[in-house]
């Protein structure tokens, strides 16, 4: 390998740059020159062609309706969310419920007791809910299974919404008709013992109603609200 190794050397030593005026030179410059002319046409075609994709795929009409997006002038629609017509309109059945707190008599008096008192656990059994539908028709001016559950449901919301005064106005309800009010009662006390005899703010609870229903008896405590809310 020696003799291979001095003759590199002889040859690098001896080694001049070609010159210019060559044809092996301009050759070679042309070469190069088409090489790289062809590489950039090749970058900007693909750059072309991925912009062209992109928007043949996200400026369609059906891609940008999906999305939420829309190039035209038309109102898009709104996204999911509680926005000022929704909070209003919430504000509004607010005042709707609290302006109807007084209103009803004796049935709406045991609806408001019976769901008041099963607030006081935050959770109601299955046989509470037995009881009730049992005794639904014995309800003065008893209604239809369809219109007693958004009763329950207004019922419950007002107890939310306004407490103290709800609860409060169910004694006021039931001085307009206090001919029927110990029928009523009794089915109040039925759904409050379906589940076992009331003990804590459940038996509270009940001695409340009782009173506002005008029962010879001693004075519960006043409402209280739970904590983390209404209850």
């Amino acid at each position: 390998m020696r003799p291979v190794a001095e003759l590199a050397e002889r040859v690098r030593a001896e080694r001049r740059p070609p010159a210019a005026d060559k044809p092996v030179v301009a050759a070679r410059e042309q070469v190069a020159k088409a090489i790289g002319d062809t590489l950039e046409t090749w970058g900007r075609m693909r750059v072309a062609t991925v912009e062209a994709a992109f928007h043949a795929i996200y400026g369609s009409p059906l891609v940008q309706a999906l999305a939420g997006l829309d190039g035209s002038e038309t109102t898009l629609r709104p996204r999911p969310g509680r926005g000022p017509e929704q909070a209003a309109q919430i504000a509004r059945r607010i005042e709707e419920l609290r302006g109807r707190i007084a209103e009803g008599g004796i049935r709406e008096a045991a609806v408001r007791s019976v769901v008041w008192t099963g607030m006081a656990e935050g959770a109601a059994d299955e046989r509470a809910f037995e009881t009730i539908r049992r005794i639904r028709a014995e309800l003065p001016q008893a209604v239809p299974l369809a219109a007693f559950k958004p009763a329950l449901r207004e019922k419950f919301l007002v107890l939310v919404i306004d407490e103290p005064p709800a609860v409060e106005a169910i004694g006021e309800l039931v001085g307009r008709e206090p001919e029927r009010k110990e029928q009523a009662l009794a089915l109040v006390q039925r759904v409050a013992r379906a589940t076992g005899e009331p003990k804590g703010e459940r038996a509270e609870r009940l001695a409340r109603i009782e009173m506002l229903f005008g029962v010879a008896g001693t004075a519960a405590p006043p409402v209280r609200r739970a904590q983390g809310g209404k209850r």
